[in-house]
């Protein structure tokens, strides 16, 4: 969150973030992830704009989305 909110960086991705996590396997729905999270099978596909999908994996967290089916 220092990089995103105090240094204004545009593409940072915390694959350590469990909220980060649980949002992105709620929305692509992944039943076998291959050892792999979603979030480190999506990150080739969101650069160099992985600070904007943080934010908005985090506001699903935030709304509860979490807690229906994905959209």
């Amino acid at each position: 969150m220092f990089l995103i909110f105090y240094l204004g960086r545009q593409n940072v991705l915390s694959f350590g973030d469990s909220g980060l996590n649980r949002a992105a396997e709620w929305l692509y729905a992944a039943k076998d992830s291959g050892g792999q999270s979603q979030l480190q099978r999506k990150h080739p596909d969101w650069q160099p704009y992985c600070t904007v999908v943080s934010l908005y994996l985090w506001e699903a967290v935030n709304f509860g989305l979490l807690q229906g089916e994905p959209l």
